[in-house]
């Protein structure tokens, strides 16, 4: 390994380092800044800007601590759905279907929600009009619905997203494009 090559090594360790120390020192602290940065998502006097970073952060925390889901957001999931939708004028982030997946098991998901995740689809296939990131985990979490909640559908149907074609060319694109059709009903159900 090069000087350069071992310095970088030694910074992506020293990172690694710190990432753990701030999850343990959350834990230690009760999760006060997670549940600082709930809180933040749904303040009225913050911007959007400002609400979509508190959020980035809440999620980032539940992808590497289980438990703070478990004893904290699993019972606060109400207000979550209930407010999500509304406080949020653009379509879902990555941020936001990765919170849904995470709780949708536990919360079966409102007509705004579902309608919230198929304008996300339009959205990006308008912007991008091929597969991405954002694309596909807004189909993953339509599927994971379906396969929890099948009565869902009509919501779905329903859609203009789906009225107008966008969630059938956004569906092929997956399918043609990705790996998403071997890895779709296993990671549904996870």
């Amino acid at each position: 390994m090069s000087e350069e090559q071992s310095n970088e090594f030694e910074e992506l360790i020293n990172q690694l380092e710190s990432s753990i120390d701030v999850l343990e020192t959350h834990e230690k602290m009760d999760y006060e800044i997670p549940k600082l940065y709930y809180k933040m998502v749904f303040e009225d006097e913050l911007s959007e800007e400002e609400k979509g970073l508190a959020l980035k952060g809440l999620v980032l925390y539940l992808n590497y601590k289980r438990e703070f889901y478990e004893t904290f957001i699993k019972s606060h999931l109400e207000d979550i759905y209930i407010k999500l939708p509304f406080y949020f004028e653009r379509p879902f982030t990555d941020w936001t279907l990765s919170l849904l997946q995470k709780s949708i098991q536990d919360k079966k998901p409102s007509e705004d929600i579902i309608n919230k995740i198929c304008d996300t689809i339009s959205m990006v296939l308008d912007e991008d009009q091929h597969p991405t990131k954002t694309l596909n985990n807004g189909f993953l979490l339509i599927h994971k619905i379906l396969v929890i909640y099948p009565e869902c559908i009509s919501n779905i149907i329903q859609s203009e997203s789906f009225s107008s074609g966008r969630l059938t060319q956004g569906l092929i694109l997956e399918l043609i494009f990705t790996e998403y059709k071997e890895s779709m009903y296993s990671i549904c159900l996870d």
